[in-house]
């Protein structure tokens, strides 16, 4: 059966033989490939069946597909802002994919949703058989985090260990070419930096950035130049610039203000969201 919202004339190619190789809805999504990938542990010899793992396969994957969606976008956005000059005409663009992002992080988080209906004594039953696997060795969780801006010297090791120490081979690669690279924070800091109307030698946004909100501060406590609220974000953003790519970021949902163009609001909320999905994916781990 062919696709009822096909033109005329492309029923009339199909009917003739005359269209491209005959795509269909499973052979596109390769889904021979993905609905039979679901190897249950538990189902091997000597362990004994658990059925929530199904449950736990599934939600882990979709997870996994998602990550590779959230990067693809990020890989682009960063690519527009890495051109010398960022054409207006390509902003709304950027927004528009940052604007994505959070939506798939809500996605993310509604996902929790379902495998919270998955019991405590299921899992119990179920980890031994995971062995020392852990949602912390996927490689696109970390290139996430990387790509978003999470700088390796804010890291907190774990036994005093890298966490690339966990990759090998082509993942490990991935991460330090990612590393190499202009993070999502970098690739908008330097875009400010070459602002027209800004100093054209050595501009320093985030420094300039944190003077201005320390003013701000003092103005506020001194001489009540200012509202307390905007006092209370001015301190909380101050801190969270302090520690960008570090994990305090659950307080950044308060920084919600008039002045902050577009483009900034949408890459807090991005930023915010991934933070929302990290810690959660903590709790689960631990």
């Amino acid at each position: 059966m062919s696709c009822p919202f096909l033109s005329n004339a492309q029923q009339e190619k199909q009917a003739n033989g005359e269209a491209h190789a005959k795509v269909t809805y499973p052979g596109q999504l390769q889904l021979a490939s993905i609905l039979n990938s679901q190897h249950l542990i538990s189902d091997q010899p000597g362990n004994t069946p658990v059925h929530d793992e199904h449950l736990f396969i599934v939600t882990h994957q979709a997870f996994e597909l998602w990550f590779k969606q959230i990067i693809f976008e990020l890989n682009s956005i960063r690519e527009i802002f890495d051109q010398k000059l960022v054409e207006d005409s390509a902003l709304p663009v950027a927004c528009e994919r940052l604007e994505r992002i959070t939506k798939i992080f809500n996605v993310l988080i509604a996902q929790f949703e379902v495998i919270s209906t998955m019991a405590p004594q299921e899992f119990g039953e179920l980890r031994p058989s995971l062995g020392d696997s852990s949602g912390y060795q996927s490689c696109q969780y970390r290139l996430i985090e990387v790509k978003l801006g999470v700088r390796d010297d804010l890291r907190i090791k774990y036994s005093n260990q890298s966490y690339q120490d966990t990759f090998e081979g082509m993942e490990l690669e991935s991460l330090k070419t990612s590393q190499n690279e202009s993070s999502l924070f970098d690739a908008i800091d330097q875009w400010l930096a070459r602002t027209p109307g800004l100093e054209t030698d050595g501009f320093n946004f985030i420094g300039k950035f944190k003077v201005a909100l320390e003013k701000m501060i003092e103005d506020g406590e001194d001489k009540t130049k200012v509202r307390y609220s905007r006092l209370i974000y001015c301190k909380a953003l101050l801190q969270s610039l302090s520690t960008v790519g570090s994990a305090p970021f659950s307080n950044l949902k308060r920084l919600w203000v008039q002045g902050l163009p577009l483009l900034h609001k949408v890459t807090y909320v991005v930023t915010c969201k991934w933070h929302e999905v990290y810690e959660k994916i903590s709790v689960i781990q631990t």
